[in-house]
């Protein structure tokens, strides 16, 4: 499909203008999907509108990725970025991760552009040391969706490993966004009480997914 889209964009109205949906596009647009279990089900319909040219569906999804979009101000997350990414993670290492994953390329719209974006915004920099482990006997409470696309479990297990006294859970149906019954409940219980071993059990569950 990505191919097939590198080949050839989809063309479609959306919002009473012409929308030219690119590879670059679906992949980002797959990305900002994964951010919630409620979306991440539109994914297999999407694949299947774009070969059967269905706008409908097309014009929903790129509604929930505008709808995001608006809620974001980029010019305060280029400068966070800015000071605290892109001396450990910049455009170079996008791309070289591109070369290894070579079925994603071009990469997704919005983050190719915006390391070099980032990249000038200003100068300021992190120094090396906010870049190390933090080391801590402080209770803390890490939370993380197994489908999250950007800040995947694997940095909560790493980031678990020099906390002495940390707990983890993971939820296995959810994305970024892991607001539930579970962890609302788990974040009560800890904040009453950081010092008791807190029972995760309960996001183990896996929760129903409405695939479309």
């Amino acid at each position: 499909m990505l191919q097939n889209l590198e080949k050839e964009p989809f063309e479609f109205n959306w919002g009473g203008e012409p929308f030219v949906l690119n590879a670059q596009d679906m992949l980002m647009l797959t990305h900002q999907l994964l951010y919630a279990r409620q979306t991440y089900g539109q994914i297999p319909s999407l694949v299947m509108a774009i070969k059967e040219q269905n706008e409908e569906v097309l014009r929903e999804a790129v509604q929930t990725l505008s709808g995001r979009a608006q809620l974001i101000n980029f010019a305060m997350n280029w400068s966070v970025n800015a000071f605290d990414e892109i001396t450990f993670n910049n455009g170079d290492d996008m791309r070289k991760d591109l070369e290894a994953n070579s079925k994603l390329k071009p990469g997704p719209a919005f983050f190719m552009t915006d390391s070099d974006i980032v990249a000038g915004w200003h100068q300021n920099r992190a120094p090396a040391y906010v870049n190390e482990p933090v080391a801590s006997e402080i209770p803390t409470f890490l939370a993380n969706g197994n489908m999250d696309p950007i800040t995947p479990p694997a940095n909560a297990r790493e980031a678990l490993k020099t906390l002495k006294n940390g707990y983890y859970a993971e939820f296995p149906s959810d994305g970024h966004s892991v607001f539930g019954a579970c962890y609302l409940g788990l974040v009560q219980k800890f904040l009453e009480n950081p010092d008791k071993v807190l029972n995760v059990d309960c996001a183990s569950r896996p929760l129903s997914v409405n695939w479309r």
